[in-house]
């Protein structure tokens, strides 16, 4: 028996209501047979096929040069990183930075200057130009933030650009969920950044890992380029390469009514559940919608059970909140159904005690990264972790940012957030702690 390919397509065939990533959301855009699995023949791809598509690409984008990468977002974040090792011993980032920033400052020995923090309800708070301002200095390369959010709220990213070229630093840029901006009136990184990574398959027609490095500065150019020729895959998917192309063409020339269309329809159902008594995360993007059922009482993991008993399936449920994603491709009536879903889930369910914000984050840095990752350690049981300095990071998965970091002290509201959730960054479920 085939385990993964049972599970998947006993998903498929349940003819599920996906409001998660990929941002294809499983409909017809290309024909994939077995047969167009290929690999690299000079009568496919002579050396220019591949690259024309990004240079058109890069113009759409807004970018003077682009690269393809079918390993996702992570590999462009490792290859952004790569590029700029050499031009300064430190670098400013979001607290709530994806786990792959976190292991590449590891890998190429960048210190990190971590801003913003999580709020009291474990929401992401967000650097500011006067945080870049002040944490500025000589060995300091720039800063690499994190526009949009997993939550698809955003930062002042044109006040961090005019600090940062005010004193001749670069801004980096993890645009994992927002290259659908670029197609919408939100406000698309390529105006600002000097490099960033997009994640086009989280919001657009594309499969699963198609991604996008771009650069702005030329003198990073080659530099981009040499970070992805050592963290890009050999053996790249010419299925997915294609779909990048087509995901980001298609949107040039259909994606914006689509989702400027899809902008009022969210709008109007939030309307509509605010209406019904519940909380929603404020933000500007139409593709994310947070609903706080835990903030006003409903137990989040019963409200789960009866969306997917309507075959809703959500992009990330945690302790109090559930987060739907939408795509140009999110019909009108999966909306309406997702309405009447929640509207019966408030019909049905009884208010119980409100989930209280907390802090949770470890929060208290006691040694600097590197020096923490490279000190000797031992392993410990996550309950026993409570007063000692970690030697990992580790956090939620997803959405896959560090709840703990590396030389911090672990705080017993640390631990008590974590119990019972899904976890990555533990060794064989326990904790590495500085010894």
């Amino acid at each position: 028996m085939l385990k993964i390919f049972s599970a998947i397509k006993k998903y498929v065939s349940a003819r599920p209501i996906r409001f998660h990533m990929p941002g294809h959301k499983g409909g017809k855009f290309i024909k994939v047979q077995p047969k167009y699995d290929v690999t690299e023949l000079s009568t496919i791809d002579n050396g220019e096929v591949v690259k024309s598509a990004e240079i058109d690409v890069a113009k759409i984008l807004g970018a003077k040069w682009c690269k393809f990468l079918t390993d996702g977002a992570s590999s462009g974040i490792f290859a952004l990183l790569y590029a700029v090792k050499d031009l300064g011993k430190k670098i400013l980032i979001s607290r709530w930075s994806h786990k792959s920033v976190y292991n590449a400052l590891k890998l190429f020995n960048i210190e990190p200057i971590i801003l913003g923090g999580l709020d009291k309800d474990g929401l992401p708070v967000h650097i500011t130009p006067k945080e870049v301002e002040l944490n500025l200095s000589e060995d300091v390369i720039g800063a690499f933030i994190t526009y949009p959010d997993y939550y698809g709220r955003t930062c002042d990213i044109k006040g961090i650009t005019k600090v940062l070229k005010d004193n001749h630093k670069l801004l980096l840029v993890d645009n994992a969920h927002g290259n659908h901006y670029n197609f919408s009136d939100l406000t698309y990184v390529g105006e600002y950044a000097d490099a960033w990574v997009d994640g086009v398959h989280k919001t657009n027609y594309t499969f699963n890992q198609g991604a996008v490095v771009c650069v702005n500065n030329s003198s990073l150019i080659d530099l981009v380029f040499d970070g992805t020729d050592v963290f890009s895959t050999t053996s790249p998917s010419y299925i997915i390469l294609s779909s990048i192309e087509y995901g980001i063409k298609y949107s040039e020339v259909k994606g914006r009514k689509k989702f400027l269309a899809l902008n009022d329809r969210v709008k109007n159902i939030k309307a509509k559940i605010i209406n019904l008594g519940l909380k929603v995360v404020e933000s500007d993007d139409f593709i994310k919608l947070t609903v706080d059922f835990g903030g006003v009482g409903y137990d989040v993991k019963e409200a789960e059970k009866i969306l997917e008993q309507n075959k809703i399936y959500a992009e990330l449920i945690d302790e109090r909140r559930v987060l739907f994603m939408f795509s140009a491709n999110t019909k009108n009536r999966e909306l309406t159904k997702l309405v009447r879903t929640i509207k019966k889930i408030t019909n049905t369910l009884n208010k119980g005690q409100t989930v209280v914000g907390k802090s949770i984050g470890g929060g208290i840095k006691k040694v600097d990264y590197l020096s923490a990752i490279s000190a000797k350690w031992q392993l410990v049981d996550l309950n026993d972790a409570v007063g000692k300095i970690s030697a990992q990071n580790f956090g939620i998965f997803p959405p896959c940012f560090p709840v703990v970091v590396a030389g911090e002290e672990i705080t017993k509201e640390c631990v008590e957030f974590l119990k019972d959730k899904e976890l990555f960054g533990l060794t064989q479920g326990k904790v590495k702690v500085l010894i």
